[in-house]
């Protein structure tokens, strides 16, 4: 769940009616994508994150 928040805080992951997604700008480092896949195989599925990232945003009050 951290690096979801993580990803949230970095501004990252962008998550609205559902649905889920990565923003990249070309100075950001690929590292960031390593980190989400990590975020996936750790939660197995993208639902799984979705979830975790709507939670993330609950608690973190934005």
């Amino acid at each position: 769940m951290h690096i979801v928040r993580f990803l949230l805080n970095q501004k990252m992951l962008k998550h609205s009616s559902g649905q889920i997604s990565l923003i990249f700008s070309c100075s950001q480092e690929p590292s960031y994508l390593a980190v989400f896949t990590k975020a996936l195989t750790e939660t197995k599925t993208l639902q799984s994150i979705i979830a975790l990232a709507a939670g993330a945003r609950r608690v973190n009050g934005r």
